[in-house]
């Protein structure tokens, strides 16, 4: 892995949103089309478009692809929270994962929102709605807990 990375000095959420969508080339996000919409240590926003890819055989999307964007969010959302503008760049891992799937889609964007529930120095659980952008109908409550290594 190359260098170390700061994380960026001007912490607009547009800014955020640029920085973090160039360092997805190859990764499990860019393969099923997760989209950062908003960051910020307050609330973070995700889409992914319903189609090829992200479906069952059954044709409604896949378990794995809804937790691939809720995790990805949240985790987004425990950086925002971890960093300080300027300084080397502490990625949250996720240790713990806890779904409910309350519902399912066969076309359309899903939309995840993260917003925080602990914000400690090493540990961050964050809880994330997972719905349909078109509809409003939640799909799925996810919590996750992210731990930061320490400096």
């Amino acid at each position: 892995m190359g260098g170390e990375v700061i994380w960026p000095a001007e912490p607009s959420s547009e800014r955020l949103v640029g920085w973090l969508m160039s360092r997805w080339p190859g990764s499990l996000m860019e393969r099923v089309g997760v989209r950062l919409v908003e960051l910020s240590p307050e609330r973070a926003v995700g889409e992914m478009a319903v189609g090829p890819g992200v479906l069952t055989l059954l044709g409604s999307v896949h378990t794995g692809a809804m937790l691939t964007l809720a995790d990805s969010v949240a985790t987004f959302l425990a950086s925002a929270i971890a960093n300080r503008p300027g300084e080397r760049e502490r990625f949250p891992v996720a240790i713990d994962l806890s779904a409910q799937i309350v519902g399912n889609v066969r076309e359309g964007t899903l939309r995840a929102e993260s917003l925080p529930l602990h914000r400690g120095r090493t540990i961050v659980v964050v809880q994330t709605r997972v719905s349909s952008l078109e509809t409003g109908r939640v799909l799925a409550h996810v919590t996750s807990t992210h731990f930061v290594r320490p400096e």
